[in-house]
């Protein structure tokens, strides 16, 4: 659990639109946990978290919850899928744990909270990504590249 190894004063938000046949009735009880749901405004979400979880066991299009986060500068830490997507350096862009493996997460997330410097190079080489990989220019490349096709 992460209350074992997160500060007493951590919490854990878990938003986001789940399908129906997704039950969240297994999942931890605690004060320190609230499930939300789907929202509206995540961005207030982003600007009170201190990384973002992303445990998705399957992907199936571009994880755009991901990017979303990261270029609120928000530090990542994705099921081992995601990171294959995204091709971000783990360690140095994102962290990686096996999707499905919760005690990775959760060592990962520890890791991510009190390692400072970990956590500002996650965020600072994360927001890089994003804008390097989606710049104007780098748009209209791969625009005229899908056009030429």
């Amino acid at each position: 659990m992460l209350e074992e190894v997160l500060p007493d004063d951590a919490t854990l938000t878990i938003a986001g639109y789940h399908r129906s046949a997704v039950t969240l009735a297994n999942f931890p009880r605690s004060l320190r946990i609230t499930y939300l749901g789907e929202v509206d405004d995540v961005f207030t979400l982003y600007n009170d978290a201190r990384f973002f979880l992303a445990p998705m066991r399957f992907a199936a299009e571009i994880p755009y919850e991901l990017y979303e986060a990261a270029a609120h500068g928000l530090p990542i830490i994705a099921s081992d899928i995601l990171c294959e997507q995204t091709g971000w350096n783990v360690r140095e862009d994102i962290l990686k744990a096996r999707g499905g493996e919760a005690e990775e997460f959760r060592r990962s997330a520890a890791q991510a909270y009190d390692d400072h410097v970990l956590w500002a190079r996650l965020r600072g080489n994360a927001l890089a990504r994003i804008m390097m990989e989606n710049s104007q220019k780098v748009c209209a490349q791969r625009l005229e590249k899908v056009l030429a096709y």
